[in-house]
């Protein structure tokens, strides 16, 4: 058995954290390095590493436990602090070109993580990150090569005035087909915009689908740092994912020292800065089942933290699970616990108990 939570009792999850989280050790980043290493297993499920009766680590067994990073709880201060966030944002994007067009009317879009729209950026980026370092990865990071490549040739096709980069409709049309062609369909991204504008990709006004100038911005951070690393413009594309995490990981460090308002222009201009496909199966993989599910659970329900092996063994993936979860981790993304595997079969005895 690999699941530590009976597959039928899922509720459990709150329970069990509630009762092992004052047992917890953070794990070293010589421990995961090692497991990222050497977790390659063609389905997580498989695993050495995530089993129900722990992992062996110095003689002992541990069972490892991860959460939604502790910086996320920060923005339970966001409600008492609006009023001052909202002004900080809109004076800092006041700096940005092209900010005319951003609408800032529903404050709470500005002042929540679109948690869907960054799980699909992260899984995308943790493909092109997997490929770019094992010729075995399963998957081929398209998606973040081939959203890198529609927003770049919006860009060299784009116009500009004074509020901004835009493409006229005719212009839009012709590549959204070239790009149909393909099984990518941009104008799935305008719809972002009606359920959460500040990281929607293109804003249309009159005709014209101007881009989003925090994407834009963001875009040109990924640039900036990838010259600075000595890579070519060729490059760029390949890097696209690891150079998404380093944007991510600055984003977690100005959440951390309480810069809400760096923190949401960073993060929406993170989501803008792509167009994910729909039902690549890769993002729902690493993005939705992993990271939204997390944020989700910890909103929902308060559970914590989750055991390792009962996500490995959902999941049931076919890349380097420890991998991911070391990408993760070192963006800022999660946290990543350990806890006696005796006192977490202690735990579910009692639960059992009850």
């Amino acid at each position: 058995m690999s699941r530590v939570i009976p597959v039928k009792t899922p509720s459990w999850d709150f329970t069990l954290w509630e009762l092992v989280k004052d047992d917890v050790v953070q794990i070293s980043q010589e421990d995961i390095d090692y497991i990222a290493a050497r977790d390659s297993w063609p389905s997580s499920r498989k695993s050495e590493y995530w089993v129900s009766e722990g992992r062996e680590i110095n003689g002992e067994r541990v069972i490892d436990f991860i959460s939604l990073s502790r910086n996320f709880e920060n923005l339970d201060q966001v409600e008492n602090l609006e009023d001052s966030i909202m002004e900080d944002i809109q004076r800092k994007s006041r700096g940005i070109q092209g900010s005319e067009v951003l609408n800032f009317q529903n404050r709470e879009d500005w002042l929540e993580v679109n948690w869907p729209i960054l799980a699909k950026v992260v899984g995308a980026a943790v493909a092109s990150v997997g490929k770019s370092e094992y010729d075995s990865w399963p998957y081929s990071g398209k998606d973040a090569r081939v959203s890198h490549s529609f927003m770049s040739e919006m860009r060299k096709i784009s116009n500009k005035n004074r509020k901004g980069n835009y493409v006229d409709r005719k212009d839009w049309d012709a590549e959204i087909i070239r790009y149909r062609q393909r099984n990518f369909d941009p104008n799935s991204a305008i719809l972002r915009g009606q359920s959460h504008p500040p990281t929607c990709p293109f804003i249309e006004k009159s005709g014209r689908y101007y881009l989003n100038p925090l994407g834009v911005k963001s875009h040109g951070k990924m640039k900036d740092i990838n010259k600075s690393l000595g890579h070519s413009a060729k490059e760029f594309r390949d890097n696209h994912g690891t150079l998404t995490f380093m944007l991510i990981k600055k984003a977690m460090e100005k959440l951390s020292s309480g810069k809400f308002e760096d923190f949401f222009i960073e993060i929406h201009g993170i989501c803008a800065g792509h167009v994910m496909r729909e039902e690549a199966l890769v993002l729902h993989k690493i993005g939705l089942h992993l990271v939204s599910n997390l944020a989700s659970r910890k909103a929902t329900r308060g559970v914590g933290g989750m055991p390792v092996p009962d996500i490995a063994h959902s999941l049931d993936t076919g890349f380097r699970f420890g991998f991911v979860l070391k990408i993760l981790h070192d963006a800022g993304l999660i946290d990543w616990y350990t806890v006696d595997a005796e006192r977490v079969s202690e735990a579910i005895a009692e639960i059992k108990s009850r």
